[in-house]
Parts: C-alpha cells; structure tokens; sequence
C-alpha cells in the first residue's frame, strides 16, 4: 500500500522536524498534540489539525509517534479506537522507551492488523544528519523504509523489536555521561582559577561552547522534556534494563542521581549540561572554603 498521509502525534523538537521533512517530501500529513500551540507549528508546515490520536489514524496511511516516554506509548496502543483505526497501516514509533514498551506494543499492532517499527533516533553523534535506529521484523521494516527515508539521514535495523531500544539507551548512557563529565570538568577549572576554554583551544576537545562561557544563558527552547528530562528519564530506563540483566552499572548509577539533582536545583528550562553545572556550581558556593 502506498503511503500518501502520514499521521503526527507529538509536536516537540522531534515531531516538528519531522512535520518539516514530511512537507519537502511532498506527503500530506495530519497532526495532533496534547498542548493546541504545538499543533500550530506543524499547521505552519502544512498539516492538518487533529482533535486526537485516534482522529490522526483515522485519516492518515501511517503514524508517526514522538512522545515523551513509554507511559504516553503505552496508553496509545491501550487506545482500542487509535489501533482500530490504523487497520492495515503502519505505526513508526520514535520514542526512547523502556524496550519492553516497544515489544508490548509490536504485539497489540500485530493483533489490529498494524505493523509497527521501533524508530528511536540521534541527532549527537558525529556522524552529520538525524540517525534512527530500527527495531522491527524484516518485512515490518521493509514496509516502512521509503519512510523511513524521508523522515531521517540514514537508518539500520539493530534487530527485533526491543534491540532499537536497548542500542538507543547504550547511546544515551554516553552522551548523559560524556556530558555530565565535561560540565563537572568546566565548573572545576573555573573555581579553581583557570580558564576550561582551553580544552578547545589548544587541546582542542569537543567540549560545548556553551558551558565553556561563565555566566552563559542556561536556558532552552527545545520543547518536550529537553535535554534534562530526557536523560533523567532514559538513565532510569537504561537501569531497569541493567537490572534484569543482572548488569553492574555504577557510573551509570552516579550519573542518574547527579542528573536527578541537577533536575531538582534548577529550573525546569534548564537543559542536561547546563543543569549539571548549575547544581555543581552551587555546591562550590555554599561550601566554607
């Protein structure tokens, strides 16, 4: 079956890029978000305006999720309506989620007569362009690739449903803690007198220009959970996992209580990096020394 109009349910950084990549490739598409301004952004992109998730299958030949984390899934595929009207469609669903969510959900689709594919994606590595890694049956993903084409730079099927994920949250354990290490490392050399700009400038790291500023304006405008939510978030995921695993992860530990406090000292547009050096900077300031 051809796929002329593609459904959108979640209009944060993710969902409007792909409103915009869905309009040059010339689909028409429909759009739905639980905060109404959201939606107004993928109208400005072309789409049309939904009144709910199952309104957004109704009309569309495929959905593409972007919603904050697997309770949003999870209620979706619960949504006996949503799945019934996307009979015969395609769900691509590009939330980081608890694998298990993907693999429940896979099998809800396959019972409504929906295929559906795991898309998580990246848009950190060092490789340019939007990144999705694929978990799905062969030919779930064979459906979905001219799709899947048109929606990022490049994609690879990890394998199964679940695989996408547990890669996506091994992804995520890096950045959170890369990140988390060189906010530490800018506020230190700041309070202990000497200059971090120096990391790029002659050793030349990769370290954020933004952190490397003194006073430098913390706030985000990625809509959604932003940087610090979503490594909160996916940090615990990626510990669950570890879990059943029976998997020794303390950095990993560490790096979601410190993301956990960096959440709670500052305020909620703060992004991951930011927060982090916020909080760690505060500890300096009410020590005695």
């Amino acid at each position: 079956m051809d796929l002329e109009t593609i459904g959108l349910v979640g209009i944060g950084a993710i969902g409007e890029q792909f409103a915009e990549s869905l309009e040059t490739a010339g689909y028409d598409t429909v759009a739905y978000d639980t905060k109404s301004e959201r939606i107004d952004v993928a109208v400005e992109r072309g789409s049309e305006r939904a009144e709910s998730p199952t309104a957004v299958a109704e009309a569309a030949d495929a959905v593409v999720l972007a919603v904050p984390g697997s309770a949003e899934v999870e209620a979706l595929v619960e949504t006996e309506a949503f799945l019934a009207a996307l009979a015969g469609g395609l769900l691509v669903d590009a939330t980081t989620t608890r694998p298990e969510t993907g693999i429940v959900a896979a099998e809800r689709c396959t019972d409504a007569d929906v295929s559906y594919v795991a898309a998580p994606l990246t848009r950190g590595a060092p490789r340019e362009g939007t990144l999705m890694m694929i978990g799905a049956a062969d030919d779930d993903y064979e459906r979905a690739t001219l799709l899947l084409d048109d929606l990022c730079t490049a994609h690879r099927r990890i394998g199964p449903v679940g695989d996408g994920r547990r890669f996506k949250l091994a992804l995520q354990m890096r950045y959170a803690l890369r990140t988390a290490v060189d906010a530490e490392v800018t506020a230190f050399a700041r309070e202990a007198g000497v200059d971090p700009a120096i990391l790029n400038d002659f050793l030349e790291m990769d370290v954020s220009e933004r952190y490397l500023e003194a006073g430098a304006d913390y706030a985000t405008d990625n809509p959604g959970l932003g940087g610090l939510g979503i490594w909160h978030k996916d940090l615990g995921y990626a510990l669950e996992v570890a879990r059943e695993n029976d998997v020794p992860m303390p950095l990993t530990n560490a790096g979601h209580e410190l993301y956990k406090a960096g959440r709670r000292a500052a305020g909620p547009a703060e992004n991951a990096p930011e927060a982090v050096q916020y909080y760690w900077e505060r500890l300096c300031a009410d020590s005695d020394r």
